[in-house]
């Protein structure tokens, strides 16, 4: 008897993971690739998950970081952040926990948490941030 070899596992939180549609990994590894800095997520960074409430969803793999790679003390990272944040939010849709100044229950003024509740997100809604993160450069000049 012969037996095929098995699929390798989905990563956590990718559309092959089940869900449907696209998962917060899909999210992190498209706001990378629009120059963003992706962290508190295996996945991303060192790895770590820093001290968070006891229901978060970065407990439970669900939730990601968003930084700007740039300099902390950028002057346009602050203004970026709320704008990108709320249009995220707005991209995203209900099935998003989206924080950011303006937005912020606690602890989020240094960077955009996001949050996938269940289901997913489509590759249109993960252009839409893309092409968000690149109109907000151009708004806001780097460097």
């Amino acid at each position: 008897r012969t037996t095929k070899p098995s699929a390798p596992a989905a990563r956590p939180g990718t559309a092959a993971a089940g869900g449907g549609g696209m998962g917060i990994v899909d999210v992190g590894e498209t706001l990378e690739a629009a120059g963003l800095r992706v962290r508190e997520k295996p996945n991303f960074g060192d790895g770590k998950v820093g001290g968070h409430s006891p229901k978060s969803l970065h407990n439970v793999g669900g939730a990601i970081g968003v930084t700007d790679h740039r300099k902390r003390d950028d002057k346009f990272w602050p203004d970026r952040k709320a704008i990108l944040g709320r249009q995220i939010a707005e991209i995203l849709g209900p099935n998003a926990e989206v924080f950011h100044p303006g937005n912020d229950p606690k602890g989020h003024g240094s960077h955009i948490h996001i949050g996938l509740r269940n289901g997913g997100w489509s590759a249109e809604q993960l252009q839409r941030i893309a092409a968000a993160e690149r109109e907000s450069v151009k708004r806001y000049p780097l460097g």
